[in-house]
């Protein structure tokens, strides 16, 4: 085989390793999106595919055995999407003003999470982010909800003065008129609208109407 000829092949295989990584990481995040398995990557999407360029374009299905949707291997591109969406979207909110939506889930028996999304105006649109989601100590307090806010905060160099609205429920930790995590938030950024949220709201005023 001539020089020319090996390097036309080295060529169209590095073209097709790019293809099948990109093609693994589209549909990682595809897979992220919808909440799914991960295992559903090789269990369904995979042969899904190959059936299709069997059936329907009459084609071999090499390129396909190539991408690699194992759950391991479907895991690492998420991670790795999730850091990239995260560093953009702190880079945005360093130089704009945001609102701010916080909230306790509960995800497994036992385990305490802080939810913190990001509001703001991109392109003369609003745009909403998830910001960070933090293990919580149980149980949940004050000092902790707003520690491990503030400290995101100051890690990624975002200040306080940035935030303009800050919504939550009306448990105490978060709306307690002296010791709330919103109300030092008010200390710290005088200027900052406070929010008890409208869906919990709503949830509370239907508890009272069923009873």
């Amino acid at each position: 085989m001539s020089s020319a000829s090996k390097k036309k092949k080295f060529t169209k295989q590095s073209v097709s390793v790019g293809h099948t990584l990109e093609a693994s990481y589209d549909i990682s995040l595809f897979i992220a999106k919808r909440g799914t398995n991960q295992t559903i990557g090789e269990d369904l999407i995979k042969p899904s595919i190959s059936v299709f360029l069997k059936t329907v374009m009459e084609k071999e299905d090499k390129v396909v055995k190539a991408i690699s949707l194992r759950n391991n291997t479907v895991t690492s591109p998420i991670d790795e999407l999730g850091e990239d969406i995260e560093a953009q979207l702190v880079e945005t909110l360093k130089s704009r003003n945001f609102s701010l939506q916080m909230d306790e889930s509960t995800p497994r028996d036992s385990e305490i999470v802080l939810l913190a999304y990001a509001r703001y105006i991109d392109n003369g649109e609003f745009a909403e982010e998830m910001l960070f989601c933090k293990s919580l100590e149980t149980p949940t307090s004050t000092a902790d909800i707003y520690g491990k806010l503030t400290n995101y905060l100051h890690i990624n160099n975002i200040s306080m003065e940035n935030i303009i609205s800050c919504g939550a429920d009306g448990a105490p930790v978060m709306m307690g008129k002296k010791k709330g995590c919103l109300k030092l938030m008010k200390d710290e950024n005088p200027e900052m609208i406070l929010v008890h949220c409208v869906i919990h709201r709503e949830n509370l005023v239907g508890k009272n109407i069923s009873s």
